[in-house]
């Protein structure tokens, strides 16, 4: 099942992300310039991403892909995870019963997780951690 995006105009993205966001401050090695950085735990995307698109339409989209790219041109992270969660779903939903048992929601999760840890290391300048199995066995039950 595919859901709408939120209208452009629609701040529940936004809200979601700041509800889980946390700041943290760098200095600059050679200018001491302090950076602040905006950043959500991965153990709380799969809430961002549930609290954006509950109650949302179904819609066809764009192939995951073809969008990530377009949106990552753009610099439109709210895309990126909106689009992530409407059409991913229907890849890891194998029963095709509009719900994620448990081995589903796991490769749904680590896929999740794999990309949360690559866009984060991209923007920390920092090689991307690899996400495995393990990681999600650690998650609580």
């Amino acid at each position: 099942m595919n859901k709408k995006a939120p209208d452009d105009n629609d701040t529940r993205p936004y809200d979601e992300f700041m509800r889980y966001a946390k700041l943290h401050s760098v200095a600059d090695e050679k200018t001491g310039e302090k950076h602040a950085y905006q950043y959500v735990s991965a153990e709380d995307v799969p809430k961002i991403l549930l609290g954006t698109f509950v109650g949302q339409p179904d819609e066809k989209r764009k192939e995951v892909e073809e969008a990530l790219e377009h949106h990552k041109k753009n610099n439109e992270t709210k895309h990126i995870i909106e689009h992530i969660v409407d059409t991913v779903w229907t890849q890891y939903d194998e029963g095709k019963n509009l719900a994620l048992d448990d081995e589903e929601c796991k490769n749904f999760l680590l896929m999740c997780l794999d990309i949360y840890e690559k866009t984060m290391a991209k923007e920390l300048d920092r090689k991307a951690r690899e996400i495995d199995e393990n990681v999600a066995d650690k998650a609580p039950k």
